[in-house]
């Protein structure tokens, strides 16, 4: 009798396996097959939280400095209508209010690619954890603990032997006995 479904689990990413959590012959359970080491996935992701924190400091201070722009610009405004202001001063204002805004602009761009990124880094360490169909057997296991693997690199052979092949060598009088049983 064989597995009649055999598969070779491989490795997305590259680096040193840090645990292994099945042998040869175990069955597969919920736990990751292979750990792979997130270390320097994990600065990455550290480093853009930080900047997001950045950016979200530089949009509190943007969104002060427009509120206090945009009540200076309603000042000058009405110092202008009443003649108390010349059109140079309100026109230098309005244009310090836009710039404002604008800067906001390029903040929230700049947010929403380092949330990108975030996102693309947390999806990468997730690839760092190798798991394999529950409930299969580990029939080959190529690489260990302390080992570095290169990304598509096969790490194990699994099979599923809840359902099974049988090789049979039946004559050709022993073949109709077994097919006219099922009548």
């Amino acid at each position: 009798t064989r597995s009649d479904t055999v598969m070779t689990l491989s490795s997305e990413v590259g680096g040193k396996i840090l645990q292994v959590h099945y042998d040869v012959g175990q069955t597969v359970g919920d736990k990751a097959f292979f750990e792979i080491d997130p270390t320097f996935i994990d600065f990455q992701i550290r480093s853009t939280r930080q900047s997001l924190q950045k950016i979200e400091a530089a949009l509190l201070k943007n969104a002060s400095g427009v509120a206090y722009l945009e009540k200076e610009f309603r000042r000058i405004d009405q110092l202008h209508k009443g003649d108390r202001a010349t059109e140079v001063k309100r026109d230098a204002a309005k244009e310090e209010l836009s710039q404002a805004r604008l800067e906001r602009k390029t903040l929230d761009a700049e947010k929403a690619v380092l949330q990108t990124a975030l996102s693309e880094l947390r999806e990468r360490k997730r690839r760092h954890s190798i798991f394999a169909p529950k409930g299969w057997i580990v029939i080959k296991k190529m690489a260990e603990a302390g080992e570095l693997v290169a990304a598509g690199s096969p790490v194990a052979m699994l099979g599923d032997f809840r359902h099974l092949t049988i090789p049979l060598s039946v004559s050709g009088q022993e073949l109709g006995a077994i097919q006219n049983l099922g009548e």
